[in-house]
């Protein structure tokens, strides 16, 4: 599966999903991967099918900020999958594969690095076109309340309408030099997704997957992990930037509840999630390791 290449509204088909903490701040998130189904075209307004560019998407929806307050996220996630809202275990417990929820992909930069997020999910019935979020009237009047305002209209010259044939203001200067992203993908043969446009420099190179090595102990089966080197990120845990690497962190992590076929099922669930990992960069790899640990993880 590749991943997304162009942004806009689109229904997506859940392939996996669980909990996890943020690589910073340790803030719980949902993650979940799946496949697009279809992309909404605002100029058509319908949708259009997809599924033929085998594009897969990732989410990572953080729950509560770092002082413990719940996200706009929670709301979403509630609306889009059914969720009560009070418990994290029941969300990560939960399975949602095959259910269809409307996400929306955007820009998103870090790090002087471009890619298409998901930045939102709602139900798959929910308008697509994207609107500013404003207060419905309970929510106004508990506003009134906590900030009483002066009966009086404070003297101002900003309501003076504007003076015609005034000159146009200049473009964000945040986007110059940036091409857009076209809202059709080109015309291709074979049912090839269009070229990712959004991403600046190139991908760094995949490690290439090893077999997993098997010993025998006692008659049984178990997985020898390789060998390893790892780059620091963060003071709670160091990031993994490889398979070498994501193997050790992961079996160091694992409960000693769980034996190795609970583990290698994670990792096969949590590849399911990120993604083919052929195409594994850094980012990927440390990405499986908290979808493994959120599973089999010894907390």
């Amino acid at each position: 599966m590749a991943k997304p290449t162009h942004e806009g509204s689109y229904i997506l088909k859940i392939a996996a999903s669980g909990v996890s903490t943020t690589r910073e701040n340790q803030c719980p998130q949902f993650i979940f991967s799946g496949d697009l189904l279809k992309r909404y075209d605002e100029e058509k307004g319908e949708y259009e099918p997809w599924d033929e560019y085998d594009q897969q998407a990732n989410g990572y929806l953080v729950l509560v900020d770092t002082k413990g307050n719940d996200l706009f996220n929670i709301e979403k996630i509630c609306k889009a999958l059914g969720w009560d809202g009070t418990s994290f275990a029941e969300l990560g417990a939960t399975d949602y594969v095959d259910q269809e929820i409307l996400v929306r992909i955007a820009e998103n930069e870090y790090n002087d690095k471009i890619t298409l997020q998901v930045q939102s999910i709602d139900n798959k019935d929910a308008d697509p076109i994207v609107g500013l979020r404003v207060m419905n009237a309970e929510e106004l009047a508990d506003l009134d309340k906590q900030y009483k305002r002066n009966k009086t209209k404070p003297q101002s010259t900003r309501n003076t309408p504007p003076v015609k044939g005034a000159k146009t203001p200049p473009k964000n200067p945040s986007t110059k030099g940036r091409k857009a992203t076209p809202s059709k993908p080109p015309e291709v043969k074979g049912n090839t997704p269009p070229k990712n446009t959004t991403t600046k420099g190139p991908k760094e190179s995949p490690i290439p997957p090893k077999q997993r090595e098997v010993d025998v102990v006692n008659g049984e089966d178990h997985v020898r992990p390789p060998v390893e080197s790892v780059e620091e990120t963060t003071d709670q845990r160091k990031k993994v930037t490889n398979k070498t690497d994501c193997w050790k962190a992961v079996n160091e992590a694992k409960d000693d509840k769980y034996d190795d076929d609970a583990l290698l099922q994670a990792w096969d669930d949590g590849i399911a999630a990120v993604g083919p990992e052929e195409g594994y960069d850094g980012d990927d790899w440390d990405s499986l390791y908290e979808f493994v640990v959120s599973t089999i993880g010894s907390f």
